[in-house]
């Protein structure tokens, strides 16, 4: 029964899994997130003092504020302390604090608000129609000839489809690049390896990986 309540638990999930990126992007457009760095390093804020720094007049964003906190909480984007049965404080996760501005400027904010973005989502409504086949060309590109080497920034997709963070988070780039160009797809370490081949390299070199992205050399 514990296995059948887990399964029911996770198609419910995925019924309504596009309202965390929805609740995710409107913190962003909120700046919930800056809002809590702004307090200091380890700072917790009620939804009652994050509604204090938003410019509305709603005297139920609180209460709307608190319910989507506590959705990002569970997906250990936001930490949580229960004060009382309905007083909570939330402060920053180690995941949230890379949607805030670093010393350089940069997050990962305008990548989701790309992402989400309603033009790009509303494309999605026309997917299923799609084909999914990619033909990849021999004649494409050839680099018999250049004895350095191509340095390629790219996702690249699991071989096997894994229940950790990271693959789901590669699969979910996979299925948004497929979105945006039904004849792209993303490649696994195996089909890098054979287009560097086919391209006239010797073969190809993973050097490093960061934000489910990887620097891949071509090598001679």
């Amino acid at each position: 029964m514990e296995e059948e309540e887990e399964s029911q638990f996770l198609a419910m999930q995925m019924v309504s899994a596009s309202v965390l990126p929805m609740a995710l992007r409107a913190a962003l457009e909120l700046h919930v997130f800056d809002i809590i760095a702004e307090a200091g390093p380890r700072a917790c804020l009620s939804p009652q003092d994050i509604a204090s720094r938003l410019l509305t007049h709603n005297p139920d964003a609180p209460g709307l504020l608190d319910r989507m906190l506590r959705l990002l909480v569970s997906h250990s984007l936001l930490t949580c302390s229960v004060l009382s049965h309905d007083h909570r404080v939330y402060g920053l996760a180690p995941a949230s604090k890379l949607f805030v501005k670093n010393k350089d400027g940069a997050s990962l904010a305008p990548y989701l608000l790309i992402i989400q973005d309603y033009s790009i989502v509303n494309t999605w409504c026309g997917t299923y129609r799609r084909r999914y086949v990619y033909e990849y060309s021999s004649g494409e590109c050839n680099f018999h000839e250049d004895y350095g080497k191509v340095i390629v920034v790219e996702l690249i997709a699991p071989t096997s489809p894994e229940t950790n963070v990271a693959t789901k988070g590669n699969l979910q780039n996979e299925m948004f690049m497929t979105n945006i160009n039904h004849n792209g797809k993303e490649r696994t370490k195996e089909e890098f390896t054979t287009l560097a081949r086919e391209a006239g390299f010797s073969g190809i070199n993973v050097a490093c990986s960061t934000y489910t992205f990887s620097v891949i050399e071509f090598y001679k």
